[in-house]
């Protein structure tokens, strides 16, 4: 915290007892302050591995709402099963919906913002998806609510996986992507 009004901080890769280390150094109110963060520099080979998955284009993509209210009620709705089914559509609606015994419980968000990037307008307002994904991993995602984040826009790729696109305030800090994996309905399997 006391280097976020310092004039100049600088982030440089050095070496500290043989360990390599990403250094952040910064002066604040007369002080020098110097933190040590060790890391793992990888091989060229190594780097491809933790290159993002390459992904079918989007279903249905939403802007998401800027207020924690979606992870307080999916916070709420895990307790009830363990999977959340979320059913999105370029209209600009998107339904929680979980479903434990003979019990159904719905949240509504209307009036979401679509995302047209790399779609055709004309034919995607018609999309509609449903997945099925891990409440618990779900929630861990939507911490990014605690992070100050100009927007961040859900994508559903049917069939394949559910990716969230975080984008930092300011946008010049980066961005964030998750990816979650979309669980197989076990009712869909029995009927195939």
């Amino acid at each position: 915290r006391s280097g976020r009004t310092a004039p100049l901080c600088q982030l440089k890769l050095t070496k500290r007892g043989g360990q390599p280390c990403l250094c952040l150094e910064t002066r604040a109110l007369e002080v020098d302050v110097t933190h040590d963060i060790p890391v793992k520099v990888l091989k060229a080979s190594e780097i491809e591995a933790y290159a993002p998955p390459e992904v079918p284009s989007p279903t249905v993509q939403l802007e998401l709402m800027q207020s924690r209210q979606l992870r307080t009620i999916v916070d709420r709705l895990k307790v009830f099963d363990k999977y959340l089914y979320i059913d999105s559509s370029m209209a600009g609606n998107m339904t929680l919906r979980v479903q434990s015994g003979e019990v159904t419980v719905k949240t509504f968000f209307p009036n979401l913002t679509p995302r047209f990037d790399g779609m055709d307008e004309d034919a995607a307002i018609d999309n509609e998806v449903t997945v099925r994904v891990d409440g618990k991993k779900l929630a861990s995602v939507l911490a990014f609510y605690a992070l100050s984040c100009e927007c961040a826009i859900a994508c559903f790729v049917e069939g394949y996986t559910f990716i969230i696109h975080v984008f930092l305030a300011p946008r010049s800090v980066g961005t964030l992507t998750y990816y979650l994996p979309i669980g197989v309905d076990d009712s869909s399997m029995l009927d195939s």
